[in-house]
């Protein structure tokens, strides 16, 4: 046995013994609570379902939103759905999900999502799995999708906490789990001021809770979650020489360029813009104007946020003059002389950013506090990111000198001077691992702790055998 496994089972004897589960007595909530969300519920549950099918990041099967998703399999021991909402959630249970396939393949596991691209991702990443759309947050909904499935356990990733869902799980008698838990410090006034009747009855089920940091355990901790733990990000669990064979980029990487047509792209003469929002298109597009008058060489990759916001960021840059191209699988490049090539594919950034030597970290220059800036810097990017990097301080503290701040007004020019003056031929090489060894760590960790709330204390870590 691996010194990893029995550091792990040192940590899981310590955890407490969860009893089996028996059917909840009681409501889960306060019955003013309960009463006004199912008022609520009544008033929007139409238009909330119209806006969902409408837009089509969110478009899913809308027979699965009313919750008739999947059931439960007759032959299988237990049932662990998994919850997520959008593509980058689904990438940080894959790890897990894969372990626990592995450990229990006899058990029976189902993931929900909230998007489109989280759909595509689970079917990308996780091959057979069962995937299904997320219930509407109503009674009815929520309590006849987990009245088929009757799921053992729920995992839920980063701040999924849905009122009627967890209800339903609680009065079915499973238990729950929130991991890489995440509360923005500018927001805790505001999960605060609904923590007595809210969060802490709800948080107060949970069986076990990790957050991504210690300021968020701390916070996650101070709206009653049981004893948070901090650990790594699982999605960085992916990343490093060890996740994969070490053929395995250069491969995957050339099969992407000929799909989308890209072999002609010089990767010294390359910038990738990725999952950039549509509060910071307009600035970081008046950059790109500028890097591209004094570079003439520069092509721009550019993977929108959500691949349908394509048509606008085409649309913005060809009013500024910015020749510019969309391409997907379906439609790769065949023109030639644009400067700009909008990418509107789901699940290739990761790969996409080692064809470029600057990337621009999405989600920095606006609101949203930045995107994952760990799959850049371990393909060799010199990293921009601008002045909102909340989200992701603790990973680029790990990043060190990959990684330049810039303020918003300066990006134009700095990305001028990174070709110019070949600032990325300058960095020393990121070891892979930086962050993919803690993260796997955390994935072991996490694999031991689920077994042992669903089979009871007596659960072997790492047996491999369904029960």
């Amino acid at each position: 046995m691996s010194q990893t496994l029995r550091d792990t089972e040192t940590r899981v004897s310590q955890y407490p013994a969860h009893p089996a589960p028996q059917r909840a007595q009681g409501p889960l909530f306060a019955w003013p609570l309960r009463l006004v969300h199912c008022l609520l519920s009544l008033l929007l549950w139409i238009p909330a379902l119209v806006l969902l099918q409408s837009k089509r990041r969110s478009r899913l099967s809308l027979w699965q939103r009313l919750g008739f998703g999947p059931t439960r399999e007759p032959a299988a021991p237990k049932c662990i759905l998994f919850h997520a909402a959008s593509a980058g959630d689904v990438r940080a249970l894959v790890a897990l999900i894969e372990g626990l396939r592995g450990r229990q393949p006899g058990w029976q596991l189902v993931l929900s999502v909230q998007t489109a691209s989280g759909m595509a991702m689970a079917k990308r990443c996780l091959g057979e799995l069962q995937c299904c759309a997320a219930p509407l947050d109503v009674s009815w909904c929520s309590s006849r999708f987990v009245r088929r499935l009757q799921p053992d356990f729920l995992v839920l990733e980063y701040l999924e906490l849905w009122p009627s869902l967890l209800s339903s799980v609680h009065r079915s008698g499973a238990r729950w789990a929130l991991i890489n838990g995440r509360i923005h410090p500018q927001k805790m006034a505001r999960y605060q001021r609904l923590a007595a009747q809210l969060y802490r009855p709800m948080l107060s089920q949970c069986v076990f809770c990790t957050a991504r940091s210690d300021g968020d355990a701390q916070r996650l901790a101070a709206l009653g979650a049981p004893s948070p733990r901090s650990h790594v990000h699982t999605k960085h669990a992916l990343h490093g020489a060890s996740a994969q064979a070490p053929t395995a980029i250069p491969e995957q990487l050339e099969m992407l360029r000929t799909a989308l047509g890209l072999n002609g792209i010089e990767r010294d003469a390359t910038c990738l813009i990725g999952s950039a929002h549509a509060d910071e298109r307009k600035l970081i597009l008046g950059a790109l104007v500028q890097a591209l008058r004094h570079l003439p060489r520069l092509t721009c990759l550019w993977v929108p946020r959500y691949p349908q916001e394509g048509a606008a960021v085409a649309r913005e840059a060809r009013a500024l003059g910015i020749a510019t191209a969309r391409l997907s699988r379906e439609c790769p490049l065949t023109a030639t002389g644009a400067r700009l090539l909008l990418i509107e594919t789901v699940g290739d950034l990761a790969l996409l950013y080692h064809m470029a030597a600057v990337a621009v970290l999405g989600g920095s220059f606006g609101r949203r506090g930045g995107q994952n800036p760990v799959e850049p810097a371990v393909a060799g990017c010199l990293l921009l990111v601008g002045p909102n990097t909340v989200q992701v301080e603790p990973e680029l503290e790990h990043l060190g000198p990959v990684v330049k701040r810039v303020r918003a007004a300066e990006l134009g020019e700095r990305l001028r001077a990174s070709f110019e003056k070949r600032l990325f031929a300058q960095l020393p090489k990121l070891a892979a691992d930086t962050l993919a060894q803690p993260a796997r760590a955390a994935v072991v960790d996490l694999l031991a702790q689920l077994e042992q709330s669903v089979l009871g204390s007596g659960a072997a870590t790492g047996t491999g055998a369904a029960r």
